[in-house]
């Protein structure tokens, strides 16, 4: 039985945007050790795949192997729900993110009503216990977009210029002027900012890419430990409102 493990997310819409994409994989190989993968594309859309790799990563029964920020694998153990998590309507998301449940966080539809040009954000509020005689902490986040990025890219960023659309993919992104100007709007637009609550203020320490409307990710983000309001540590991830639907966050030690 084939069993969708991961998705090639296709925001790398001309060759200058191009990145390794780094996805968990849940395997269980053939009675003679083999893993086999079915790499699928979609019909009416190409993806140019120039590597092709499977990484192994050997670890200790109890630790946990997950890509990070970076797309580098990261080792955990101790995985645990946070002590506090509340988005920005101040719901308590305790129990729809405690564990990947199938049970799915959505913005609230009175953030997602409210969003203006000058405000799209909604965020997630989350508290944990300060590791002991650890100088960092890694959020865990298992995901996946909504619809709203697809929507954006092709009704309204390809679909409404018509046929012009085929100049800017194939002439324009390939001048690296304007791949960066393209490159900097949607970061700053979309994927998760990850910040941590230093001297009062949240201070962004990460970011994350989107990773597709159809294959849930695990990701490792790893922050700083900093101190907040005795032994505990608060963070803040942020995102354009209604743009993700997350069925786990957790937390852990960062072991290497």
């Amino acid at each position: 039985t084939q069993v969708l493990q991961a998705e090639g997310f296709s925001y790398s819409i001309a060759p200058l945007f191009e990145k390794r994409d780094v996805d968990r994989l849940h395997l269980t190989p053939t009675a003679d050790g083999r893993v086999i993968l079915y790499v699928r594309n979609e019909a009416l859309e190409t993806h140019y795949i120039n590597h092709l790799e499977l990484i192994e990563v050997a670890h200790e029964p109890g630790e946990t192997a997950l890509p990070d920020q970076q797309r580098q694998p990261v080792l955990v153990s101790g995985i645990t729900a946070p002590a506090r998590v509340r988005d920005r309507a101040g719901r308590d998301l305790a129990e729809i993110v405690r564990a990947p449940d199938g049970v799915l966080f959505s913005s609230y539809p009175e953030t997602v009503r409210g969003v203006s040009t000058a405000d799209l954000d909604d965020y997630i509020d989350m508290t944990m216990a300060a590791p002991t005689g650890a100088d960092s902490v890694a959020v865990l986040l298992d995901m996946r977009n909504s619809l709203l990025n697809t929507v954006l890219l092709y009704d309204h960023m390809l679909g409404a210029p018509g046929i012009r659309s085929l100049d800017w993919v194939n002439r324009d992104l390939d001048h690296i002027g304007n791949a960066i100007e393209m490159g900097q709007w949607y970061n700053s637009r979309m994927g998760m900012r990850i910040s941590v609550l230093d001297g009062g203020k949240y201070r962004q320490v990460a970011r994350i890419s989107d990773s597709g409307p159809i294959a849930f990710r695990d990701n490792a983000i790893v922050v700083p430990a900093i101190r907040s309001g005795g032994d505990s540590v608060r963070i803040r991830l942020s995102f354009t409102a209604d743009n993700w639907r997350i069925d786990a966050i957790r937390t852990a030690t960062v072991l290497r």
